[in-house]
């Protein structure tokens, strides 16, 4: 007895390859500055667009550290703007509100010199002088908000 023939469903070709479109340059929605450092051989960051300066600064924060101006590199300043988690919060009139999750990192930048240094780097990146005031903003937390939406109440609050 012959074994039936099983055929095989034929192969569905593979869907052509449409490459996905690529991101439209800023160039064709509306003009792009770019600011590029000499010292980081080729990196650039887009220039804010007027209005939308302090959501740039928020975005390009790293990188408008890591390409401050060499005389700013070794300040204690550039050490507090990378890593105590500032955060560039308004801007009116030049002057640029920086928040700083504890008072002593804040206290540090209000010092005549290292202020000098922050606004320097700030400007640097806006294309004109800068001042910078500096406000605390504690982090967020979420247990304590919790907690208070529960029914707690704050007796006491302690520094760190």
């Amino acid at each position: 007895m012959a074994e039936p023939e099983v055929r095989q469903p034929a192969k569905k070709p593979a869907p052509p390859v449409v490459p996905s479109p690529a991101k439209q340059p800023a160039a064709e929605h509306e003009p792009a500055k770019i600011f590029t450092s000499a010292v980081s051989q080729g990196a650039a960051i887009t220039l804010p667009e007027p209005g939308g300066e302090i959501k740039q600064l928020g975005l390009n924060w790293k990188q408008i550290i890591q390409q401050a101006p060499e005389d700013t590199k070794k300040s204690p300043a550039i050490a507090i703007l990378r890593s105590a988690g500032v955060k560039p919060v308004s801007l009116e009139n030049d002057v640029i509100v920086l928040a700083f999750k504890y008072p002593y990192h804040k206290e540090q930048i209000e010092k005549s010199e290292n202020q000098r240094v922050a606004e320097k780097i700030i400007s640097n990146f806006l294309g004109r002088s800068c001042h910078v005031r500096c406000i605390y903003e504690p982090e967020d937390n979420h247990l304590l908000k919790a907690a208070l939406k529960m029914g707690a109440q704050i007796i006491n609050v302690e520094e760190k």
